[in-house]
């Protein structure tokens, strides 16, 4: 069995590193289109 803490904390350190990722590649391009592509990313 694997343990189950440890796997929580991978899956917690992972979506919270890709929610960050996704987080800076929005602001990053959002000047550029003013904002055009976030609402469809948060639909």
């Amino acid at each position: 069995m694997f343990s189950f803490e440890n796997a929580s904390s991978q899956l917690f350190a992972a979506v919270a590193s890709l929610a960050v990722s996704a987080l800076v590649f929005a602001t990053a391009i959002a000047p550029a289109n003013q904002g055009a592509i976030l609402p469809g990313v948060l639909a």
